[in-house]
């Protein structure tokens, strides 16, 4: 157990912290730990715990930036044993190795990303929750964690022939399409 000693003056900034819901590195690095220790008890269902949804920090999100700056590294792994009576089962082990290099570098890192000066950010850059639904270059998604879609043109592109005469008529090539035959080979042709 360690004990902190601080100063008089000191309180009355952990008490603004405390009122304003100010998250403490402190109190998130002990989270992450905990989390950690799920993870190396319960691979495949850690407990996740309820400070992170408090937080807005869906699990994936949480996973997936420790993965990025390699606090934790996963391996999945399916077998397919026999049982007794000869059948095959398959076997879905996952396992979280943990990286002790650089730690309270990388938690700051964690930290930073989430929080700036104890408060949560709000990004747009495909992390759920956070943007209600925005996705890298706005494109809107169906659900807010990690399938981003992108909208694309009807149809395929649009052939154009483009007028530098400087007129007013219409740039849209309304040619015959090449003859698309099976068997025949279509070849533009210049005129």
């Amino acid at each position: 157990m360690r004990h902190i000693i601080i100063n008089y003056n000191q309180l009355s900034l952990l008490r603004e912290f405390e009122e304003e819901k100010k998250v403490l590195h402190y109190e998130f690095e002990n989270k992450v730990r905990k989390y950690m220790e799920e993870l190396m008890n319960n691979p495949c269902h850690p407990k996740y715990d309820g400070f992170f949804k408090d937080h807005n920090i869906p699990e994936d999100v949480l996973q997936n930036r420790m993965l990025d700056l390699g606090l934790i590294k996963k391996s999945d792994k399916i077998t397919e044993p026999e049982d007794a009576n000869g059948k095959k089962h398959s076997v879905h082990t996952r396992k979280y190795v943990f990286s002790g290099k650089d730690f309270d570098s990388k938690i700051d890192k964690l930290y930073d990303s989430f929080f700036k000066d104890g408060v949560r950010l709000i990004k747009e850059d495909g992390e759920a929750g956070t943007g209600a639904g925005m996705a890298p270059g706005g494109a809107t998604t169906m659900s807010t964690v990690g399938d981003f879609t992108y909208d694309v043109p009807f149809g395929g592109v649009q052939r154009r022939k483009i007028d530098t005469s400087g007129s007013t008529k219409s740039n849209v090539d309304m040619t015959d399409a090449l003859d698309r035959t099976p068997g025949k080979i279509a070849v533009n042709t210049v005129k």
